[in-house]
């Protein structure tokens, strides 16, 4: 029983994080963005962006889910949800995403891995280009997420796993629990994660799912 409240309490966290902490992000870059222009797109991007939050939150308490994939599959929520990062903010998408049947629970964590990446990309490597593929392969699916960013070293990235572990100031929190959330996902769903960065070179998330054991 102890072994259930801790996963589902980890499942809120990630919810929180990945959903509705990526409304209030954005509801916060254009309160800032407000402050500064008399553009009054902002402020309708902002009172969306709040919409959003609220209505995540009601997702949230009524089932941990993302709402996209009640009305739609995973390519087209996936698609809404690219032209809502570049309606917000100046970065661009490549999709090329295969049309596939999948279970539901493996939808919603490669969308949260999706939502979660590109958020990383925007906001800690400063990319305005991101591709993402998902392709069907033989008995598995392959994942992968690339941006233009300014990329990191090996030694950073270890790094940033290991401050979010160890670490509860608030400058490793804002970005650290993303790193947690991120692989706890790909463990859930018995995926492997690799990921490739240089300094100036952007970074590139790449996963492969075994379709057999899920």
């Amino acid at each position: 029983m102890l072994s259930t409240i801790e996963g589902k309490r980890e499942e809120i966290a990630r919810e929180l994080h990945d959903g509705l902490g990526q409304h209030l992000a954005s509801s916060k870059f254009q309160a800032q963005l407000a402050t500064v222009s008399d553009d009054k797109k902002h402020l309708s991007i902002l009172t969306e962006e709040i919409d959003s939050a609220v209505s995540s939150m009601h997702r949230l308490l009524a089932g941990l889910h993302p709402m996209a994939l009640d009305r739609y599959k995973l390519q087209k929520a996936i698609k809404l949800e690219s032209h809502r990062f570049e309606s917000i903010y100046p970065m661009k998408f490549k999709l090329d995403i295969d049309e596939q049947v999948l279970p539901k629970e493996l939808e919603v964590h490669l969308y949260r891995i999706f939502q979660e990446t590109v958020s990383n990309a925007l906001r800690h490597g400063k990319a305005d280009k991101v591709e993402v593929r998902l392709k069907s392969l033989t008995n598995k699916l392959s994942f992968s997420i690339k941006d233009n960013g300014i990329g990191y070293s090996d030694s950073k990235l270890k790094k940033g796993f290991a401050d979010a572990r160890n670490d509860e100031s608030d400058d490793v929190k804002e970005g650290g629990f993303g790193l947690i959330s991120l692989q706890e996902r790909v463990n859930l769903i018995g995926a492997t994660l690799q990921r490739f960065s240089k300094p100036g070179k952007g970074t590139e998330i790449f996963i492969e799912i075994p379709l057999g054991d899920i």
